[in-house]
Parts: structure tokens; sequence; C-alpha cells
């Protein structure tokens, strides 16, 4: 198991190892605020092949097989749909909100940004989740996410409701500068990489 708090405990190079991420979102909890999210991924040999992320305060658990992604909420599945209608788009800040890959603080400042999106900063994994579950456009971080105890759970299920995922610039996912973008369609991708290459920093 790799924990967030514990880091690796039990083997080390076995085969199965449990990603788990007790509470995303700490800073919002300790402000007395509800927006977090505990996440929990099954990672075989290389391959993400089971997540859940669990919305404590709604009761909200979106979890997938890596065939279909659902939302269960009072004992019922519904099958996650994704949807670029809400035009919300959650940048990740932390650690830092400029780096070498991102400058996020460009981006929420610029004007076409704007005109296409509203910018959101919700500061935790639950809102990779609601890409998957239409409630987010797009989802958009830099840094390295390989065997992510935040982002395991959020990234399969935006791959299995059929999300476009990528690196930060479009590249394939875990590879190059790293990063994420998850979106809703094509269309929302296409656009904010397009965004993103005019605020890099080089």
């Amino acid at each position: 198991m790799l924990g967030e708090e514990t880091g690796h405990t039990g083997v080390t190079h076995g085969e199965r190892t449990w990603l788990v991420d007790p509470l995303c979102g700490t800073l919002n909890y300790a402000a007395h605020t509800t927006m977090v999210a505990v996440n929990v991924a099954l990672r075989i040999k290389s391959a993400i092949t089971t997540g859940a992320t669990a919305d404590p305060f709604t009761g909200e658990v979106f979890w997938t097989d890596r065939q279909q992604a659902y939302l269960r909420r009072n004992g019922d599945d519904e099958k996650l749909t994704p949807s670029a209608k809400t035009r919300l788009v959650d940048i990740n800040l932390d650690p830092l909100p400029d780096t070498p890959t991102l400058r996020a603080t460009g981006l929420l400042a610029d004007a076409q940004f704007n005109q296409h999106f509203r910018p959101r900063v919700l500061s935790t994994t639950l809102a990779v989740a609601w890409v998957a579950a239409g409630r987010r456009a797009a989802y958009l971080t830099a840094g390295d996410l390989r065997d992510s105890v935040h982002f395991a759970a959020g990234i399969a299920l935006c791959q299995a409701a059929g999300c476009i995922v990528t690196g930060i610039h479009g590249q394939p996912l875990h590879t190059g500068v790293g990063g994420l973008i998850a979106a809703a369609d094509e269309a929302t991708h296409a656009t904010l990489l397009n965004m993103i290459s005019r605020h890099k920093r080089e």
C-alpha cells in the first residue's frame, strides 16, 4: 500500500499496490468547508485496474472497474457521462501556481480563457471525478502524477468515462513534462491546449 501519510507499507515490490489518499483537500477541511475527497486506486503491475473517489459529505462514490465509470448514490449506480456544458474548468494551484510547464496565474487572467470557460479552484481532486460526471468541463494541473495517491483514481474515472486525458501539453499521460488535461470532449481539450501553449514558461 502507498498512502499519503504512511508512504509505502507491506511488500514494496509486489505486483499489486493500493494507492490511498484518505483526505484530499486537507486545508479545505481544516477551514470547516466540505470540498474534500477520499481516493483509492489499485495498481496491478503498471496499470490502474480500479479506482474510487468518495465525497464523505454527500455520500457519493464515483467508481470504475476501468471498463465503465459510475456514480453510486443511495445504493444505486448511475453511469457517468462527461459534458462540457457547464464550461467550468478547475485549475490546480498547489503547490505552486506557476511552474515551468504551466503559468496558471496567466491562464486565470487570460480574457479569452474567461470568455470560453469559467475557471474554478476547488483545491481537491474531487474536481477530477466531477469531469467524468459532467460537473466540470475540464481539470488542469502541472506536475508528475505517476503513482499519485491524489490523482490515480480520478484519472482512471475520466478515462473509463470517455474523457480526453493527456499530459499538460497534449502529450501521452505520464510522459514528457507530465501534468494533466482531463477534458469532457475533443473540442474542449483542443481549446485548452491552444490557450495553455500561450502560457508556458520557456
